[in-house]
């Protein structure tokens, strides 16, 4: 197994050339690939990424004892959060 790891371009374009059908009748970018898979790949790595901010959100310590501050905990929690959803949501690519 290689230890290289593709770019999200790169990714994208390995995606969508094994997942389009020849004879494509759809619209198309500028090198021919068909949009609306192109579209279905960015959506995945945006969900990949919402996905480990939110897994990452859980993992937090929860917050313990009296000397403790739970509202710094919860707004690490909060934002990873929000953060995930406007990824997934398109509003932030990253």
């Amino acid at each position: 197994m290689s230890d290289y790891t593709p770019d999200e371009q790169e990714f994208i374009g390995a995606w969508v050339s094994a997942h389009s059908e020849e004879g494509w009748g759809g619209p198309v970018d500028v090198e021919g690939r068909p949009l609306e898979r192109i579209s279905e790949a960015r959506r995945g790595i945006a969900k990949a990424k919402a996905d480990a901010l939110r897994e990452a959100a859980d993992a937090l310590p929860k917050p313990v004892g009296l000397n403790c501050n739970k509202e710094c905990h919860d707004a690490d929690w909060a934002s990873l959060r929000v953060r995930a959803d406007r990824i997934e949501g398109g509003a932030n690519e990253g």
